[in-house]
């Protein structure tokens, strides 16, 4: 939700309402916005936002995960990302994010690893909408957008997602405080 400026408090808006906890310094930051009156802030140096475990990062049909961005540098960072917490399965849950000035979406079912890294013309200091969807279960059934457009597609990853009790971590990847995001995020929705 929207907050005035600097408050670091952030509201869960949807009829889960996880607590949001910040780290570092992320705050509400006008007058740098898409929508309303001011976006998340992150700047680059151990800064994002963490949602409790819960089961409902575990995704066992159609999900999508999208956010508006602006990048401050072209640098590695995480819109959204969890970590298994299983010993035997050890890794990525899910990590969508921009890697090298790509759109990279990596997610695990059980047994099975996908990803897709796609190539996008991103430029620091402009507004853009990123996506994932996970919709049925064909081959191909995660697509990543952006600007509406869609990038590519993953081969078929079905079942429910493997990062069991993980906390999830927006501008954060994984556990890596080398891969915070530095820019600006507004109206993130799971």
């Amino acid at each position: 939700s929207n907050e005035s400026s600097e408050s670091t408090t952030f509201t869960d808006s949807s009829s889960n309402t996880h607590t949001v906890t910040a780290v570092g310094d992320a705050k509400h930051q006008p007058p740098v916005k898409k929508i309303g009156t001011s976006s998340i802030y992150f700047d680059g140096t151990g800064d994002y936002l963490t949602l409790p475990k819960t089961a409902d990062w575990q995704w066992t049909g159609d999900f999508t995960i999208e956010t508006w961005f602006y990048l401050n540098s072209l640098d590695r960072g995480s819109f959204f990302s969890t970590s298994i917490e299983d010993s035997s399965e050890g890794g990525i849950g899910v990590m969508f994010e921009v890697a090298e000035n790509k759109i990279t979406w990596q997610g695990r079912t059980t047994g099975t690893n996908s990803q897709i890294i796609q190539s996008a013309v991103l430029n620091t200091g402009q507004w853009y909408h990123a996506a994932v969807v996970r919709s049925g279960t064909a081959s191909g059934n995660i697509k990543v957008y952006l600007d509406g457009v869609a990038l590519g597609t993953t081969n078929t990853q079905v079942g429910t997602m493997a990062h069991p009790a993980s906390v999830a971590k927006i501008g954060l990847s994984r556990d890596d405080s080398a891969t915070t995001f530095d820019g600006y995020m507004d109206e993130f929705r799971v």
